[in-house]
């Protein structure tokens, strides 16, 4: 098989001539000396790697069928060696002038040679290229713009990944920060529950020891001095009758009795207001009677009394619905100005204790205040509140320029009665 080569060598390249069925007809030039043995006759196609035949095929036949085929990627193979070439394909007389070359830009090149060398008209050819150059150049400004849009976002997207990194840490520190603010404020929250718990367990503790006192000062004031008094006025009646002769003492003695029951009659009301006996041996009921009636009379104030119970309440209960009487009626005294009050008693599943007075109220702002503190009103009513919470009552007070309510709720379920007064007893 012969071979010519180009005078003017400016790219390595590939160039051959087929007739229409594909066979190798010349070898016009091979740079790469592929196919120095292949003999005239050979297929195309068989200059090929196997993979590249079925697109070798239509290459050709577009070559010879349209006129021109431009810009194709075909790897060819001879022996051991393989090459990825562009090839450019054009219809002759002869069948099809193919162009191989490394690159576009020598394929366009060698083509323009082989058909100027050999008097070929290049229109059809020329027209393909040129529109496949200008497809190319408009492809190539695409992809740049292409690249640079993905460039442009790869830079956004970097700078968006370093704002969410900076605002999830933010956010973290953020969280971090009110997670040890709402830890210390739980560790506050429960330390003072503790020591609200505890003060209230001091105050119970302090009431019970108070009432307890008060039950023997009362004790001792009737079984001690009381009977020292009585015992003076004996002596002073039996001194009486030993000196009857001397007329100028009587009035003398008069005064000493006088005074002797005076006194024996302030010690035992001392004593009954400390710790009545009568809620002992009778229970609530008798004894607020009792309590109310000697009030009634020393205050000048009227009592409306209504007391809806006869039976007896476990002692714990009786003992703090009556500090509870007692010290809204002190306070009635000491700072309503009233001049009527109103009592109420019912016990069913619950007993509840209610005096009203008509004086002249509490203000709205120390009225707030002790609700939300406990404070502002003075130690009576908080005592009077933590009485009903030991024993699992509610205490409310209302109060507006027509008087003072307070009242008192204690249930009086088994379960709560006997559970109370372990923890008085404890």
């Amino acid at each position: 098989m012969g071979s010519s080569a180009l005078e003017e060598k400016v790219f390595p390249c590939l160039a051959l001539f087929c007739d229409p069925e594909g066979a190798l007809i010349e070898l016009i030039h091979d740079d790469w000396r592929l196919f120095d043995s292949v003999q005239p006759g050979a297929r195309f196609t068989d200059l090929v790697d196997s993979g590249s035949c079925e697109k070798a095929e239509r290459f050709l036949a577009l070559a010879t069928g349209q006129g021109a085929a431009f810009d194709w990627e075909l790897i060819v193979c001879a022996g051991d060696t393989t090459a990825k070439l562009h090839f450019g394909g054009c219809k002759t007389e002869k069948g099809a002038l193919v162009i191989g070359s490394s690159s576009r830009s020598g394929l366009c090149r060698t083509f323009a040679q082989v058909a100027t060398k050999r008097g070929l008209a290049m229109g059809g050819v020329s027209d393909s290229v040129q529109a496949e150059d200008a497809l190319y150049n408009e492809l190539s400004r695409l992809n740049n713009e292409l690249v640079n849009a993905h460039r442009d976002l790869a830079k956004k997207n970097a700078e968006l990944e370093e704002s969410r990194v900076q605002l999830e840490r933010r956010v973290q520190e953020r969280t971090q920060g009110l997670n040890n603010a709402l830890s210390r404020l739980q560790s506050e929250i429960e330390i003072r529950t503790e020591a609200e718990e505890r003060m209230r367990e001091l105050s119970a503790s302090l009431l019970r020891l108070q009432d307890d006192e008060r039950r023997r000062v009362a004790r001792d004031l009737h079984d001690t001095t009381g009977q020292t008094l009585a015992a003076l006025k004996m002596s002073l009646t039996m001194l009486e009758n030993a000196v009857t002769v001397h007329g100028p003492t009587d009035p003398l003695f008069a005064d000493l009795k006088s005074l002797a029951d005076q006194a024996l009659k302030e010690i035992r009301t001392t004593s009954y207001l400390l710790h009545p006996p009568l809620l002992d041996e009778a229970g609530f009921a008798s004894a607020a009677r009792w309590y109310v009636e000697g009030f009634a009379k020393r205050s000048q104030i009227e009592v409306d009394l209504e007391l809806d119970a006869t039976e007896r309440l476990p002692e714990p209960i009786e003992m703090a619905l009556f500090r509870l009487l007692q010290e809204s009626l002190t306070n009635v005294v000491r700072h309503s100005g009233a001049r009527k009050v109103q009592i109420r008693f019912k016990a069913g599943e619950e007993a509840i204790l209610s005096v009203r007075d008509h004086g002249k109220g509490i203000s709205p702002d120390r009225l707030e205040k002790f609700k939300l503190t406990g404070s502002g009103v003075g130690v009576g009513l908080s005592g009077m509140r933590e009485r009903a919470r030991e024993l699992g009552g509610k205490f409310d007070i209302c109060s507006d320029a027509a008087g003072t309510t307070v009242t008192v709720t204690i249930p009086l379920t088994q379960e709560c009665t006997l559970s109370k007064t372990a923890e008085g007893s404890a």
